[in-house]
Order: structure tokens, then sequence, then C-alpha cells
């Protein structure tokens, strides 16, 4: 790990020649972009480029005037033509609100100054910050922006929709870097510490965040994929040519990447996801040693974090959903991708070449994606849902299976009866799973599941502040 992080201080694409084109455009999404940029190509640049926000956002900030949050978070309406604005939608109430006042300001130094965080706090204490939650809503809507317009240049070769992307692209290159770092969790305080403080103490490894509110989304896919429809465009001396381009690959990539890939792994299961966007951006800006660094980290995971029955570690068949489709993005990363000469093997691959070694990591890859599958989609209920083992969710339906079988899953502790084929099925199932992550305290409960629905059910996963008190996971104040 150590010459791969001294290695993330060089450029990118510039000194080592991009590859070809890595995401796809599907034809049919111009009408549909050429809507979503309409307000921004409307503006002038100065200001389309003053709605990225200078300061880091928070994502989980809940509406005080009504109960229809979700996990400490409203569903906030946003819009650019008001950006310091949100509107919750559940009892129409406007922040700023002089029913909820700024009571109180967060300074943290920032590269020329200070970046300021105002808040308001409720008579328990716990601070609401509605203008960084405004921020952080104009930070997706740019960095969304920024994709369609990179797509629209590439699908109608129009130089004005790759000027506009560009700018946006160099724009977030400036303020990146002087973006706080933060813990942005629900129902717990929130922290920032300064841009040249990465790590914030008692916070576990990905908690803290500075582009996303989880360091698992801390690369930009948005604005990759805009640069990946970039690259060839001509007219990159308009908006300061090779400085330009390396302000946006080192500043902004690289700092991303580094940060992100940085922090110590735990394996779990946001991990592949992040894996993917390790794979991506190396992929799109000719950096070999991340696309490595991703893979390396994919066959230690499939070597290490699963069940002898084949079930991902943590006892929750969602999971073990999440998992698997977060590996088939992993192997979708490398498809079409050809390592050069020099790039060293993935560990694990017994010093093969590069073409072999990323061969035997796509089969090895392959293999375990084909016998997690064969694990996941055999214990789906009568109506295609996942039995509520501990934190499950209940949305997890994938198909109706054509008759219901018997089924023991002992590395995971479960084991289902069924029978019937079509709308006749039957199913029922003993819970006796383990306990390393996502596990619910009820070992040896039972479920059964007939005439079309759940007769004996359990509630799954759930989202709640009690749940959390209760759990130890946040003191009883913050409720």
């Amino acid at each position: 790990m150590g010459k791969l992080m001294v290695t993330l201080c060089l450029l990118g694409a510039a000194a080592q020649g991009a590859s070809a084109k890595v995401f796809p455009v599907p034809s049919g999404q111009e009408k549909g972009h050429r809507a979503a940029v309409r307000y921004v190509m409307g503006l002038s640049e100065e200001e389309a480029l003053a709605l990225i926000p200078e300061q880091s956002g928070i994502y989980f900030t809940e509406c005080p005037n009504c109960e229809t949050d979700a996990q400490d978070r409203a569903a906030w309406r946003w819009e650019p033509r008001k950006p310091k604005t949100l509107r919750c939608p559940g009892c129409d109430a406007v922040y700023p609100n002089p029913k909820y006042p700024t009571t109180g300001v967060l300074s943290v130094a920032a590269p020329e100054g200070e970046h300021h965080y105002p808040y308001y706090a409720r008579d328990d204490g716990y601070r609401l910050f509605f203008e960084a939650s405004a921020d952080y809503k104009a930070r997706e809507y740019m960095a969304g922006t920024a994709q369609r317009l990179g797509e629209l240049y590439f699908l109608t070769g129009d130089d004005a929709f790759a000027r506009r992307a560009v700018l946006i692209l160099r724009r977030f290159a400036e303020v990146y870097p002087g973006y706080a770092y933060k813990f942005d969790y629900p129902f717990r305080p929130k922290v920032f510490v300064p841009y040249t403080q990465n790590r914030i103490k008692g916070m576990s490894t990905y908690r803290t965040s500075r582009w996303s509110w989880w360091a698992y989304m801390g690369i930009s896919r948005e604005l990759l994929m805009a640069y990946d429809c970039l690259q060839g465009w001509d007219g990159w001396g308009e908006v300061g040519g090779e400085k330009a381009r390396e302000r946006i690959e080192h500043d902004l990539f690289g700092a991303m990447v580094s940060f992100v890939m940085g922090i110590r792994e735990t394996y779990s299961n946001m991990s592949p996801g992040m894996w993917r966007d390790f794979i991506l951006a190396g992929r799109v800006l000719g950096r070999e040693d991340w696309v490595a660094e991703g893979l390396t980290r994919t066959n230690h995971f499939l070597g290490t974090r699963f069940l002898y029955d084949g079930h991902w570690q943590e006892p929750a068949p969602s999971y073990c959903g999440q998992v698997l489709g977060a590996l088939r993005n992993v192997l979708g990363a490398v498809e079409g991708y050809e390592p050069g000469a020099q790039q060293d093997a993935p560990a694990g691959t017994d010093g093969l070449s590069a073409s072999a070694a990323l061969g035997k990591s796509q089969e090895s890859l392959r293999r375990s994606i084909e016998a997690l599958g064969r694990s996941f989609y055999g214990i789906r209920l009568p109506h295609g849902g996942l039995p509520p083992v501990n934190d499950t969710w209940a949305r997890s339906r994938q198909g109706v299976p054509a008759e219901s079988r018997s089924l023991l899953m002992p590395g995971l502790g479960l084991a289902m009866l069924g029978g019937g084929v079509e709308k006749q099925q039957v199913s029922a199932w003993l819970n006796n799973t383990g306990g390393r992550g996502h596990k619910h305290s009820d070992a040896l409960s039972i479920g059964l599941f007939a005439h079309g629905r759940e007769l004996l059910r359990d509630i799954g996963y759930t989202h709640t502040a009690w749940r959390a008190w209760t759990t130890g996971t946040m003191s009883h104040n913050t409720i």
C-alpha cells in the first residue's frame, strides 16, 4: 500500500495517457438531458458556477416542524432558482424559517479564511444545518448537471455543452480541496474539521466523509462520467488547457481517490461499490495502479468474507443481495479493460502477466457471483420476497418463484420447509443465524408463509431513533 500511495501524487491521464471511453452513453438520453440542463445553460457562466457550493454539505437534517422524516432526514425539495432554500414536502415549511432561526454558527479553517456553518439548535441541543443541507442538494445538482452536459457533448458534438461541463469540473477542482471533513450520521451530532484534517477522532473509518455523507461514496461517479466524455474535446485551450486538466485530475479526482483509498479497509458490504469507483477512476484517468488496487481488494474479499455455504458473512439475506449486486458492478467495471504491459499483477494471482492476472480475477469474480446468486435466490418466499431474518429489507423482492422447496443453509443458520407450486406455495423457516453484523436477538424464531401472505411475521429492518437508542448507538437525549 505504501508504494501505491506514493504514486497517487503523480499525474493521471496527462502523464500516462487516458484509456478509451469507459462509460456508455445511451442515445435515448438526449431529450431528457436537454430538459434537465436548460436552466443552467440559460445562466451566464458566472451565475452557473456560483451554484457550486464552496463548503461541505450535510445530508442528514430533519424538518423540526413535522414528523414525516425518515431516518433523521426530510425529503427536501430544492430548486436551483433558490439555491439556499429548502422546502419540506411533509408540511410545506420553507427554510430559512423565522420559527427556527439560526442559534449558532460552527466555524472551521479554510484555505483562505474560515467556512461557517449556521445551525438551529432544538430544545434538546440537537443542531440542524439547513444551509449546509441546501449546499448538499446544490452539490448533487451540479455534479449531475456536469454529467448530463458531458454526455450531451458526446451525443451532439456541441461545444457549448462541453465548455459548460468543463467549467463546472474546473470549479469543483478549485473548491473541493477546501471542503471540510465531517461526520454526517443520523441522530448523531454533526462534526466538522478543517480541510487539513482528514480523520475525526473517535469516528470509525469511513464515517469521516467529504464529498458525500459516507466516505464509501467519496469518489464522484457523475463527475468521472462527465470527464470521460470530455477528454477528447478540442476546446481545452479556451478553459486553461493542460493546467485545467491537471487541476481536475490531481486536485479533484486524485484527491478524492487518495482520501478514500487511504482509509483503513474494513471489507464491508459497502466496500465493493468503492472498489468499482477505484477501477472506473483508474480507467478514465489512465491510472492502472488504481485498477489494480480495486482488484486486489476484491480478490481478498472473495476469499475471506463469505460463509461456507456461500452466503455473505452477515446473516441478513438482503445484504447478501446488496453484495451480489455490488460484485456484479465490479465485474462490469473491468469489462473491456486492457492493462498495460508493465502492470503489476493483483495480489493472489501467482505472478502472472497483467492480462493473465486480470483474466484470472475476472473468472474468480464470475464464479463467486454465480455461487452467491444461488445462495441468494434460493431462499425466496412464495411472493418473491426474502424471509425477514435479521436486518432484511421488506422491499427486497426478486420475482415470484415457480415452486417452493426445502432448503438448509448451515453456514447462515437458516432452515426452510417449502412445497407447492404457483399460488399454492407454502414456506416455513427457522432462524438460527449467528451474530456478525445486522443481527437481531431472536435466534430460534420461526416464520410461516401460506395463502399468499406471511402468517407468522417479523418486522425485519427498522430505522428508528428508539431502536438506535436501545442498541446503544446513540444517547437518549438525541432522540
